[in-house]
């Protein structure tokens, strides 16, 4: 026992004197930040560029550096506003937003800012304050997202005819922005043009389905088509409801209007068409949920062919042909005897070749798996 308590005091008085020395010394010096030897220009283009990938935090590092330099920074201002405002601080952002406009009245990122926030409050009026003066002095590249939201405040304020005019400028920025032609499609409805609603909605189909040619395997591709019919869906509900009577509290009877049973009928005939479409494009984004864990089982168990066989089939599904077909074909090496491994390769680097016939290592694939079922043929 006497041994442990003196090992005890022994190794006090060690701990002691270690921190007697470090406290002597000082506290271990820091390594500088990389960034400390940025000036501040390249620490803005740092931030900006970690912003727009994503890296909130190494953004608001460079920009946090830049306002310890110099506070009144505007860049950097609206750089830590932007970061506030997608984590939810739109306090914060406010702030630093009208910080900005106070010395320059006309900024753009300022104002838009500010109006974009009025207008998620639905405080139109105000919004229109700030959205007004953002349009104006908007770059090309903001012009659309700046009519958009634009066009929103004039709907919220009941400037119907403004709002549809804003939001067809902004269709002249970006003729393919959903998010114009969802709410040009909404505005008409609410305005009793409910045969143009219909028209747009038909071009905001045409819209996704070029984008679709484009890339098929895309997500996100997919989803603005989705959502494209559902918005054509809405117009047929509502230019529908128009055939019936209504009651006196302004809802619709179930009553329909004289002579108007034949217009009904194409219209329902119409919406039954749109959903068999939307469930056919649903079926779709469910396999890509679905990929994810088909994902996982290859990369747990690479060497299971019938793991192998299910992704294939699911990229197949999915058209993403290239993914496909290294699935499919490595499912093939590892069962070679399996007839209905090989017919659903061959298929894959079929589509695969269709979209890039230069491949020759693709065809080679290709070649000696039609060998290979040839020889199997009995």
């Amino acid at each position: 026992m006497r041994q442990i308590r003196l090992a005890v005091i022994v190794l006090g008085l060690l701990g002691r004197q270690a921190f007697s020395q470090q406290a002597a010394e000082g506290p271990p010096e820091v390594p500088p930040s990389p960034l400390e030897g940025l000036t501040v220009g390249q620490l803005i283009e740092h931030g900006q560029k970690s912003f727009e990938n994503g890296d909130l935090a190494a953004a608001a590092a460079a920009a946090n550096l830049v306002l310890r330099r110099d506070p009144e920074n505007v860049p950097a201002t609206l750089l830590r506003c932007d970061i506030a405002w997608l984590q939810g601080d739109a306090d914060t952002a406010r702030k630093g937003w009208l910080l900005v406009r106070s010395k320059q009245e006309n900024e753009f990122r300022a104002n838009f800012g500010l109006g974009r926030m009025y207008v998620r409050k639905r405080l139109y009026r105000q919004a229109t304050v700030y959205l007004e003066p953002a349009e104006k002095v908007a770059p090309t590249d903001k012009m659309a997202e700046a009519l958009i939201e634009l066009a929103k405040a004039y709907r919220g304020v009941g400037s119907g005819a403004q709002a549809v005019q804003t939001v067809e400028r902004a269709l002249q920025f970006d003729a393919e922005n959903s998010e114009a032609w969802s709410l040009l499609i909404a505005m008409r409805s609410e305005l009793g043009e409910f045969d143009r609603a219909l028209d747009d909605s038909q071009s905001l189909i045409e819209v996704a389905k070029r984008i679709i040619a484009e890339e098929a395997s895309s997500l996100e591709s997919l989803r603005k088509l989705h959502l494209a019919y559902h918005t054509r869906m809405e117009a047929l509900r509502v230019r529908g409801e128009q055939y019936f009577r209504r009651n006196p509290d302004g809802s619709f009877s179930a009553e329909l209007l004289p002579g108007a049973a034949a217009d009904a009928a194409r219209v329902f005939d119409e919406i039954v068409e749109v959903r068999l479409r939307i469930a056919e494009l649903r079926s779709v984004l469910d396999d890509f949920d679905t990929l994810s864990f088909a994902e996982k089982a290859v990369e747990y168990q690479p060497d299971n062919p019938r793991y192998l066989q299910t992704l294939g089939a699911l990229q197949m599904r999915t058209f993403q042909y290239p993914l496909a077909a290294d699935s499919l074909l490595e499912a093939s090496r590892l069962r070679p005897d399996d007839p209905a491994i090989r017919r659903q390769a061959i298929v894959a680097i079929e589509r695969l070749l269709e979209i890039d016939p230069e491949n020759e290592v693709a065809r080679r694939e290709l070649d000696q798996l039609r060998d290979a079922a040839a020889d199997s043929t009995p």
